[in-house]
């Protein structure tokens, strides 16, 4: 008896979540978002692993962040973070970055990697038409590249 009761009280929830996150995603003026569900991404080679997180999935600032991890056993960390990335879109947007918080040296580094909101034309990388975003950390651990993506959905 308990448990009739009780079904329709969830599915009630249910319902009521699904509603009211449709309505924040339809809202006019909002921004694009990316990373989806889990927008953590990992990558490891040459006994370094990087793990990257976006930081402000919204494109409504300055800048776009993220909190950069390196963890290594094998050798140094010792390079400007910031001038080994690059932040570039499908439609052809391509960035450097701006700025690195998380120092140098060392086997563990974590830290913010910042890149400007907008290309060198003034347009947002984060616009319409734009599907999917791509931060590129060169010559880490041997690796050329270190490729971490995230779809972009309005």
């Amino acid at each position: 008896m308990r448990l009739r009761c009780f079904l329709p009280l969830v599915g009630g929830l249910v319902l009521a979540l699904a509603a009211c996150q449709a309505a924040q995603g339809s809202a006019p003026g909002n921004n694009p978002t990316w990373g989806g569900a889990d927008p953590m991404r990992v990558h490891e080679s040459g006994g370094v692993r990087i793990t990257v997180i976006p930081l402000n999935q919204r494109a409504s600032g300055d800048t776009l962040d993220f909190e950069v991890m390196l963890d290594t056993h094998t050798g140094d960390l010792d390079f400007d973070l910031a001038a080994l990335a690059i932040l570039r879109t499908d439609q052809g947007q391509e960035v450097n970055a701006l700025a690195w918080d998380g120092g140098r040296g060392g086997h563990h580094l974590r830290g913010r990697l910042s890149f400007p909101s907008r290309d060198l034309t003034g347009l947002p990388l984060l616009r319409a038409g734009v599907r999917t975003l791509e931060l590129v950390l060169r010559d880490i651990g041997g690796s050329p590249e270190h490729r971490f993506q995230w779809e972009v959905s309005p």
